[in-house]
């Protein structure tokens, strides 16, 4: 099997380089392991985080304003710089179009995208399988999926994937038995190795005003359709006519700042997906 930087290399080679967009050529190669490139900032450096440290990431603004783009770099970077095995992903596609290009790729848990009626046994399963690892971390003397992982290859034994979970149009999804369940999850989720990313059109409507908001600490908002939108989002009013693909990056802690987001064409998703298929399967 060839190595992480020579699929990275094979990929760079095949994708589009166009002046004045950030595409994935420009970010594909300074992702590393579980960090991911969410834009490039006004002075032009590349800005990259941690996705343990995010935990979890809302993601919002009007339709057509770069979101679902961001969504394909960030699984594209991602599903390059981690193995299967160091990595799966649980893709929520309640349009049906939007992740379908991924389905049965290797990095996907159970080799599928999902369903809006699939979400609710779904986060039953995640809840299963983070109190399972909690049991795994006990009997290891360890209190987290990194520290395990650290043990495991000092001992020989099974990694366990972190497991992030993307959902395109959360508010499609929602409803009341959903957040409970998925609230069951967050509290502990982050120990165990699992993230949630969602994305939404109107998130102030399904995340702001529920419990869910404190386990969401870190935004990217791209151009909100209203002023009040944008303060709901980021305490003030500057989503509002930003261009396409650009957006506000908000961290759990430290500035939040203007970035120019990666903008994954459709060819190089195609491109990137054949050559994990040949590389995996």
């Amino acid at each position: 099997m060839a190595s992480k930087g020579e699929i990275i290399e094979r990929a760079l080679h095949a994708l589009s380089a166009v002046d004045g967009v950030v595409s994935l050529s420009t970010v594909l190669g300074v992702d590393t392991g579980v960090s991911v490139a969410v834009g490039v900032d006004e002075e032009g450096k590349i800005k990259r985080h941690s996705v343990p440290r995010l935990p979890n990431l809302l993601i919002g603004g009007s339709t057509g304003t770069g979101k679902s783009n961001f969504l394909h770099a960030l699984i594209s970077s991602l599903m390059f710089t981690n193995t299967p095995e160091e990595m799966q992903f649980i893709l929520f596609d309640p349009k049906l179009v939007e992740f379908t290009v991924y389905n049965g790729l290797a990095h996907l848990y159970n080799r599928h995208v999902y369903q809006s009626e699939d979400m609710d046994y779904i986060l039953d399963e995640l809840y299963d399988e983070m109190n399972a690892r909690f049991e795994i971390f006990q009997a290891c003397g360890v209190d987290n999926v990194f520290n395990y992982n650290e043990w495991a290859s000092e001992a020989g034994a099974e990694k366990l994937p972190y497991l992030i979970v993307i959902v395109d149009e959360f508010m499609e999804l929602y409803t009341d038995e959903r957040i409970d369940k998925m609230l069951r999850v967050l509290q502990k989720c982050r120990s165990a190795g699992i993230h949630f990313i969602l994305a939404s059109q109107v998130p102030e409507r399904c995340i702001l005003v529920a419990p869910l908001r404190a386990y969401f600490t870190t935004k990217l908002i791209f151009a909100t359709a209203t002023v009040s939108q944008s303060w709901a989002l980021l305490d003030k009013p500057v989503a509002v006519g930003l261009k396409v693909g650009e957006a506000y990056f908000r961290p759990p802690s430290g500035k939040m700042v203007k970035l120019k987001t990666p903008y994954a064409y459709f060819s190089d998703v195609k491109t990137i997906v054949e050559i994990l298929r040949e590389v995996y399967e």
